[in-house]
């Protein structure tokens, strides 16, 4: 089977090919693209072309850059846009003309013309475009029949084959050719390459632009650049496999996505319905129970009513007949019916009936407390008729109203619960003291967990001042919460804080240590050497040692540990102060107090110094 044949047998498989990329109808003058894309050249004329610097070699553009060598050499250029792809294309000097004919789809489009379908060829010699009759293999030319006779007439076209439509049709595509002609030199055929521009030429352009240049019959290389070419195209055909390879697997995994996304959407769509009937069902349930409450206070109540009408009818018609007796009988009737007028009415006094309704309008919905399972699905909301007794919270001890800085102050809190009430044993007991002045300046309150509800709330107070008290049951404050706590001042805390800063020497004291880095590198290893940083070393060694914990992680102080040079000593000025105070700040000096207040001899009230103190060696 010959080429035409098998594209005459379906045109279409060949027909995308010869239309435009911009104006989509059938090509005319087609223009190839460096993207490979045809347009027609009045379609390519009509776009915008636009100037831009092509300072940058273009040489090694790629196919996603839509990158062009086409006018490298130039400092800037035109340049318009691929209608198909948007590949910046730089245009040649003579612009849109000197773009390269696609002679793929020319070949096409003459097949298509060759059709018995299609319409007339016309004469590519005569002027008054007539209809061809015939084809020249050597001048690969359509000739109309006068022509075809002169063609045979002349001498130097005597000898050439002289084909019919019919024999080119059966030739086929590969046979079909058209001569291609110089832009420059309109009369003579492109039979030249030149190998220096790398482009075809003619005769008179190698006299001529490509004189100097190395130029060669196209007959001559067409098979070595062809041949250089079909290997390219043998290493650019595999990314075409590729490249559908992995259009399938990305469609294939959009497939997946897709029956994945349904496939989920069917499984919410299953648990929303069965949770949903898993709810209804709940619902349902609650619905009927709350018309069970309903139902069994409105049986009460109406019992109730029913009994307090017929004992609002006795009252009424025992008073009604009594009034009426005593209006219309006489002394005799009235004393004769006496008795049973007072035994009546006597017997209504005394009668006792209740008038406070002996139900509530109680009935909650409580949407937070989970009630099990239905269906599979935990569900929460619970439906009460009986309203809960609040706790009863007693609170009793010094520590509500009063208390002295930096001694523990205490109190005592009683939950009473009903035995008989489940929901009261779960309770939760909070404790808060803040200052008044100061809501972020908290206290540490600690609670006891006692048996019987019974619970010790203890805390110590920091600082003198009026503190705000927080008891809480279950969220709620208890009755007179919250508590004002007067706090105050501790009298042997302040002598002393005052004592130290009035005694304070006004000049820096001299340091009675060395300035080191370390107790092991200042004593030379010795074991027993101490620092006032407080820093030990494994191996029994008293002292600091760099990297080790308690380390200030500089020079310090072997006498108080303090890390800057300039600083006074604290150790010094602590022993001069306890020299001066004598016996008894000796004594207030150490870990625990005696109270001076107390003359009697009575229970000892401890305090507990701040870490300043403690850490003093006397």
């Amino acid at each position: 089977m010959n080429g035409f044949s098998g594209a005459a047998n379906g045109v279409s498989s060949f027909s995308g090919k010869i239309k435009c990329d911009c104006c989509r109808k059938q090509l005319r003058d087609p223009r190839l693209l460096p993207c490979l894309h045809t347009c027609c050249k009045e379609c390519l004329n009509r776009l915008n072309p636009y100037v831009v610097t092509t300072d940058k070699d273009f040489s090694g553009g790629s196919i996603a850059s839509g990158s062009s060598s086409t006018n490298s050499s130039n400092s800037r250029g035109l340049t318009i846009l691929c209608p198909s792809c948007d590949s910046e294309v730089d245009l040649p000097d003579d612009g849109v003309e000197g773009l390269p004919v696609n002679f793929v789809s020319q070949k096409l489009i003459l097949l298509e013309s060759l059709n018995q379908e299609s319409n007339k060829i016309q004469c590519d010699l005569c002027e008054d475009s007539a209809t061809a009759t015939a084809r020249c293999e050597e001048c690969l030319t359509y000739l109309c029949s006068f022509c075809l006779q002169a063609h045979k007439r002349q001498r130097k076209t005597s000898s050439h084959t002289m084909l019919s439509l019919q024999e080119a049709r059966e030739k086929g595509i590969r046979n079909i050719h058209r001569p291609v002609f110089c832009s420059k030199h309109s009369n003579e055929e492109m039979k030249m390459f030149c190998e220096s521009c790398d482009d075809t030429v003619c005769r008179d352009c190698c006299l001529v632009e490509h004189r100097e240049h190395r130029c060669y019959f196209i007959e001559d290389v067409s098979v070595g650049k062809k041949k250089a070419i079909h290997n390219l195209l043998s290493q650019t055909k595999p990314h075409i496999d590729v490249l559908s390879v992995a259009i399938d697997s990305v469609t294939s995994m959009e497939n997946s996505v897709k029956e994945k996304a349904e496939q989920v959407n069917t499984e919410i769509n299953t648990f929303f319905d069965t949770y949903i009937e898993a709810l209804r069902k709940h619902k349902n349930i609650l619905q009927h129970k709350v018309k069970q409450i309903e139902a069994e206070k409105g049986k009460i109540l109406q019992l109730q009513k029913l009994q307090l009408q017929q004992v609002l009818k006795d009252f009424e018609d025992s008073c009604n007949f009594v009034s009426d007796a005593l209006e219309e009988g006489s002394g005799v009737e009235v004393l004769s019916i006496r008795k049973f007028l007072v035994n009546r009415l006597k017997e209504l006094s005394a009668s006792t009936y209740v008038c406070e309704p002996k139900e509530n309008s109680y009935i909650k919905f409580d949407c937070e407390d989970s009630v099990g399972m239905v269906d599979g699905f935990e569900v929460k909301g619970k439906v009460s008729s009986k309203e809960n007794k609040p706790l009863k919270c007693l609170v009793k001890g010094e520590g509500l109203s009063e208390a002295t800085q930096g001694q523990r102050a205490e109190f005592l809190a009683l939950i009473k619960q009903d035995k008989n009430d489940i929901e009261a044993k779960k309770y939760q007991l909070k404790v808060e003291m803040v200052a008044k002045d100061d809501h972020n300046r908290k206290v540490n309150v600690q609670v006891s967990n006692e048996k019987n509800g019974f619970h010790l709330v203890t805390y110590v107070p920091p600082a003198p001042g009026q503190f705000i008290l927080h008891i809480m049951v279950n969220g709620k404050h208890i009755q007179g919460s919250p508590f004002i706590v007067t706090v105050k001042p501790n009298q042997i805390l302040e002598e002393e804080e005052e004592q130290i800063v009035e005694e304070k020497p006004k000049e820096p004291v001299k340091h009675s240590g060395c300035w080191h880095c370390c107790t092991f590198c200042s004593s030379g290893g010795k074991k027993d050497a101490t620092c006032g940083c407080g820093a030990t070393m494994p191996g029994g060694f008293q002292g600091c040692g760099h990297g080790h914990p308690g380390h200030p992680g500089r020079k310090h102080w072997s006498c108080c540990g303090q890390t800057e040079r300039g600083s006074s000593c604290k150790q010094t000025a602590m022993k001069a102060i306890s020299n001066q105070s004598g016996h008894s700040n000796a004594q207030h000096q150490t870990n625990t107090l005696k109270h001076p207040s107390s003359s009697k001899q009575q229970t000892n009230h401890y305090y507990t110094l701040p870490k300043s103190f403690k850490t003093v060696s006397l």
